[in-house]
């Protein structure tokens, strides 16, 4: 329970409105005082018993500082107290941000965060952010504290471009503008990628093309409902392909003549937009669904090659594990 001099002011009018946050309170003292004990929720997260003093020792350090599911990071409430404290800290840390926290210059802290949103996601900002080396040059990092400062990390614009998103996706975890500042940024570094991608090897691009429609059949079938599925639905059928396992013996050949494309003109011809729009003069008769489709497929294979280049840079394709292949793809 929060009592006046031992629980800060600024966190106390969070903690009183919300009882995850009492619990995830409750839960970093239990761990830390008397770890030999739980709370009845906490139950699943300390079974089974543990037997040593070292045991309980090290399943709480493992609780604490671990990332894995049943770990204290796995909480929503956590990473929301965590978030306040830190937004706070950051800000008294900070004498140049205060102003603005408090509101002062005639716009409240979130308006002050659009702002800077507004400012630092300008196309040029966004370029050079996707271009310079984060751990190098601090500018990314300092606008997303801040953006998370003057929010409290948990702000996103009604009617917003990303909350639309989460709205059609089914997802119920409000992004906020730090958030959507990342993914500006990364979706900048993926233009760039398909723009300058390069390839690979014939053989291994003919793989890559066919694990990435395999997997787009995966995802409209996992996901029916996402705005992307009807799209690859109606294309799987034009296509003629019911199951995951037809990929090969349907578009065998067609992948292949691609792949070869790609890594003939690759040199002179960069982009994917290129190999895809001179597949498609072959086939006139293709829906414009079906066309999309295939710029769909082009998108994700120049990110996963690029991402190959930039990750693996002295590894082939045919090198990786079968799971990071798919890490790669799913990711790009």
């Amino acid at each position: 329970k929060a009592k006046k001099g031992i629980m800060p002011e600024y966190f106390k009018k969070y903690v009183d409105q919300d009882q995850a946050l009492k619990d995830a309170l409750v839960e970093l003292i239990t761990v830390q005082c008397c770890p030999n004990a739980y709370c009845d929720h906490t139950a699943p997260q300390w079974a089974p018993e543990f037997a040593t003093t070292l045991e309980v020792q090290q399943r709480v350090q493992y609780y604490m500082q671990g990332t894995d599911k049943t770990c204290l990071s796995s909480k929503v409430a956590f990473n929301r107290a965590y978030s306040i404290i830190f937004n706070y800290q950051y800000g008294q840390l900070t004498p140049d941000l205060k102003p603005y926290l408090a509101g002062q210059g005639g716009q409240t802290p979130a308006e002050w965060a659009q702002a800077l949103y507004a400012y630092a996601t300008d196309k040029d900002r966004l370029l050079v952010a996707a271009t310079t080396d984060a751990n190098k040059d601090q500018v990314v990092k300092s606008v997303c504290h801040t953006l998370s400062c003057l929010t409290d990390a948990y702000f996103v614009g009604p009617g917003s471009r990303m909350a639309s998103r989460a709205d059609e996706h089914g997802e119920d975890k409000a992004t906020t503008l730090a958030e959507q500042y990342c993914r500006m940024i990364a979706g900048c570094q993926k233009n760039m990628c398909r723009k300058f991608c390069s390839t690979l090897d014939a053989i291994d691009m003919k793989e890559v093309l066919a694990m990435v429609v395999v997997q787009l059949w995966t995802y409209q079938n996992e996901v029916p409902n996402a705005k992307m599925s009807p799209l690859l639905k109606r294309a799987f059928d034009e296509l003629g392909i019911q199951r995951g396992g037809d990929v090969g013996a349907r578009l065998g050949q067609l992948l292949e003549d691609l792949a070869q494309d790609w890594y003939n003109h690759a040199p002179i011809d960069p982009t994917f937009f290129d190999h895809i729009r001179r597949m498609m003069a072959g086939y006139s008769n293709w829906s414009q669904g079906l066309k999309a489709f295939f710029y769909i497929v082009g998108s994700i294979c120049a990110c996963t090659i690029a991402s190959l280049g930039t990750v693996y840079l002295v590894k082939n394709w045919t090198s990786l594990p079968d799971q990071f292949k798919a890490f790669f793809i799913s990711s790009s």
